[in-house]
């Protein structure tokens, strides 16, 4: 199976709208899925940006709360695309790894309806986060009706024609009808649905706003799922930001420039930026003097932001040259070195990490013969003494 959509909703709510630019980003370029927004609210005069994924602006149905129409709307908004895939997510929740929405369910059938995280035991009821499914399957199996309207009246009697608006917030609707409905089918139709349990449990591998901390190396490494964000976006722009330059392993020189306001009041303004990328192609060897890009430009093979290939079937004997950038340590010792069948000699140059103990599991492989390091961490007077393959790589003109 293979996703065509990730449907996620808003209305006018800074709170959560400002999300937009970013999650569509990550759908878009981190994780290869085309985002859709649907926005619902009596303001229709709101700018939202169409860089990453489109926006599908939908008429907000007077006197029933806005918020269970934008919950909603996701499960029935798949219907509308009957052969294509289509997988529910939050506006707030970031995704941050392909293995986990792409890799992990390429061999599964298409016809099959999917959930990715059914934590029933712990959460009580199953999460929106995550049904997948082709639109003619979210309509079978949840036994949605054609009309939007419908879809909406049918979750509560008190959504048939209210005549003054509705008070109350009739909360997780939007999760106690398909918690109803699909353990049903299921039963009747025990080869259509799949739940997927999630490494971890209903939190597991997540960056969750109830105990708000992360790892940078981790992000860059695939390690989390998702992020289910820290809000307001303002508030936590700079961790939330960081979070996502590492998922794309983004290292830009930006410039803010303007921002668009999202509503009259100008909150949740999105800053523009421009970005200028540098050629490693077209940068000189730096001999005589001792830097990063010419120890790269010198190397048998390349792997950082620039070249990320796994080269293992191209490495015939031992002894062959490595530059890795810093920052790519964790997936180049997960993701290639494993299929390289000779030993040896790796550089980690071009960033302001340190080699420390923290990389000792690293070092104990019997695949590296020796490690050149920029900033290798220190051992009292001596800089590389903590292991014998580490060599720390002086500054300066030689």
């Amino acid at each position: 199976m293979k996703i065509d959509y990730a449907i996620v909703s808003s209305n006018s709510n800074s709170t959560y709208l400002d999300f937009w630019p970013i999650v569509s980003k990550l759908w878009k370029e981190k994780i290869g899925i085309e985002p859709i927004l649907i926005y619902i609210d009596e303001n229709q005069d709101v700018k939202l940006s169409e860089e990453y994924g489109k926006v599908f602006r939908w008429k907000y149905i007077k006197n029933i709360p806005i918020s269970i129409q934008v919950l909603w709307i996701r499960c029935w908004f798949p219907t509308m695309f009957p052969n294509k895939v289509s997988i529910i997510s939050d506006i707030d929740m970031l995704p941050l790894s392909k293995h986990y929405f792409v890799d992990q369910i390429k061999n599964v059938s298409k016809n099959k309806y999917i959930h990715i995280n059914p934590c029933m035991e712990t959460y009580g009821r199953i999460p929106s986060c995550y049904h997948i499914a082709l639109g003619r399957n979210f309509k079978k199996v949840l036994n949605l009706p054609e009309r939007w309207e419908d879809a909406l009246t049918m979750l509560h009697k008190d959504f048939k024609n209210p005549q003054k608006e509705l008070t109350q917030t009739y909360w997780f609707l939007d999760e106690d009808y398909p918690s109803s409905v699909i353990p049903k089918y299921k039963e009747s139709n025990p080869l259509d649905v799949l739940y997927i349990p999630r490494t971890g449990g209903q939190n597991g591998r997540r960056i969750d706003r109830s105990g708000w901390k992360f790892d940078l190396e981790k992000v860059k490494s695939d390690y989390y799922y998702d992020s289910h964000s820290a809000r307001p976006y303002e508030k936590y722009k700079k961790d939330i930001d960081s979070i996502c330059k590492a998922a794309l392993n983004e290292k830009t020189i930006e410039n803010s420039i303007t921002c668009e306001k999202w509503n009259k009041n100008g909150k949740g303004c999105a800053l523009i930026k421009k970005k200028a990328i540098p050629n490693p192609e077209t940068m000189r060897d730096s001999y005589p003097v001792i830097t990063g890009m010419g120890f790269r430009k010198n190397s048998d093979f390349i792997y950082d932001e620039f070249q990320k290939k796994d080269f293992s079937n191209s490495i015939k004997e031992d002894g062959k040259i490595i530059f890795i950038k810093t920052d790519h340590i964790p997936s180049f010792f997960d993701r290639v070195l494993p299929k390289i069948n000779h030993k040896v000699n790796i550089i980690t140059h071009n960033s302001a990490h340190k080699i420390s103990n923290g990389h000792k599991k690293y070092l104990d492989n019997d695949k590296i013969i020796n490690w050149y390091a920029q900033n290798a961490g220190k051992c009292g007077s001596c800089r590389s003494c903590w292991n014998p393959k580490i060599k720390n790589i002086s500054y300066g003109k030689h």
